[in-house]
């Protein structure tokens, strides 16, 4: 029987026309939706049943003090919305995080939080002039 978070993919993969993802193998699956902006954002539920939703915003070339207080004045907390931390990963890429625990939400108010954070990785990047990843050549 499909869970919320189960129907949430299925509803995104139909909507967003990506090419469905293969069966299910365990619980923990990381499904990745790639937007023309070259945003990703990877979907996944942990074993205690929380849904993450992580989108990489590309590299920064323009990180300084300024920007960097910036940034972490959006990491403002608010109980209307899911929590969003924003940060760099160790191949300085600039993330944005957000995780909700599935009992507390379903599939539409997890669509909600996903096209929230596309939209905010959206005007993040735009902002603060991410650059997109370059591809390896290997």
């Amino acid at each position: 029987m499909k869970n919320a978070f189960d129907r949430l993919i299925d509803g995104l993969v139909q909507d967003y026309g990506v090419p469905p993802f293969s069966e299910k193998t365990h619980d923990d699956e990381v499904y990745c939706f790639t937007f023309e902006n070259n945003i990703s954002i990877k979907v996944y539920q942990d074993d205690t049943r929380w849904v993450y939703f992580l989108a990489e915003l590309g590299t920064c070339p323009d990180l300084k003090k300024e920007a960097l207080t910036e940034l972490l004045s959006l990491n403002q907390f608010s109980v209307r919305k899911p929590f969003l931390t924003l940060g760099i990963n160790e191949e300085n890429i600039g993330v944005l995080h957000t995780r909700v625990p599935l009992i507390e939400v379903d599939n539409v108010e997890m669509r909600r939080i996903f096209e929230n954070t596309v939209k905010t990785a959206s005007g993040i990047k735009k902002q603060f002039n991410f650059q997109n990843k370059e591809l390896s050549n290997g």
